[in-house]
C-alpha cells in the first residue's frame, strides 16, 4: 500500500519515496512541470482571492460590531461594550498584521497622502477621496466618518476595499482603473495632488 504525502504547497509524492534518500527519481518531463507550475499559480490566485473575500467579511464584520457597540453604550450594558469593543480590537490587529505583507506596504505608500479622483466610468459620478492612514477615507461627495478602507493583494494587483464594495487596481502611483466586484462598473482613481 502506497500512501500519498503533501509536501510544499502542491507536490505529492509516495511515502516510499522519502524512505531512501539516496534513490533520486528522474526529472519530471516539461509537460507535468507545466502542469504543477500551473496548478501551484491556481493555488496561490485562489489563496489571494480568498484573503480579498476574506477581508471583505472582516470590513463588514468591525462595521457591524461599532454599532452594536454603540447600541450597548447607549443602552448602558458596559460590559457588553467591552466585550465588543475588545473583539473589533482583536480584528484590528488581526488586519495589521496582515498589513505587513511587503506589498501591502507598497500599496498603501501609493495611496496614503495625497487626493484622488474616484470615478465610475460611464457615469456622471465622481468624488475626491483621500486614504488616510488611519483606515477612513475622507471623501468630498460626503460625510466619511464610516467609510473604511482596506487592502489586499491579488498578484501584481491591490483589492481595495471601501465599505462592503472591493476593487481589484493594478498599483500605479497616478492612475489605477479596475472593475467594482459588486457590479461590472469600471472605477478609475487618478491621483490629483501628494500631501
Amino acid at each position: 500500500m502506497r500512501a500519498i504525502i503533501l509536501v510544499g504547497s502542491l507536490v505529492l509524492l509516495p511515502a516510499d519515496a522519502l524512505a531512501d534518500e539516496n534513490k533520486k527519481s528522474p526529472p519530471l518531463p516539461v509537460s507535468a512541470q507545466k502542469a504543477v507550475s500551473d496548478a501551484e499559480a491556481e493555488v496561490e490566485r485562489a489563496r489571494k482571492r480568498f484573503e480579498a473575500e476574506e477581508n471583505a467579511i472582516r470590513v463588514k464584520l468591525v462595521a457591524e460590531l461599532q454599532k452594536l457597540l454603540e447600541a450597548e453604550t447607549r443602552k448602558g450594558n458596559l460590559d457588553n461594550a467591552i466585550a465588543i469593543r475588545d473583539q473589533i480590537e482583536r480584528l484590528k490587529q488581526a488586519e495589521r498584521k496582515t498589513d505587513a505583507n511587503p506589498s501591502l506596504v507598497a500599496a498603501r505608500k501609493i495611496l496614503v497622502g495625497g487626493k484622488w479622483r474616484f470615478k465610475v466610468l460611464g457615469t456622471p459620478y465622481q468624488a475626491e477621496w483621500e486614504f488616510n492612514d488611519d483606515g477612513t477615507i475622507t471623501n468630498s461627495d460626503r460625510n466619511s466618518a464610516d467609510v473604511k478602507w482596506t487592502l489586499t493583494t491579488l498578484g501584481k494587483a491591490a483589492v481595495l476595499q471601501v465599505g462592503a464594495t472591493a476593487y481589484p487596481l493594478p498599483l500605479n502611483p497616478r492612475r489605477m482603473v479596475g472593475v467594482k466586484t459588486t457590479s461590472n462598473e469600471q472605477v478609475e482613481l487618478v491621483r490629483l495632488s501628494n500631501m
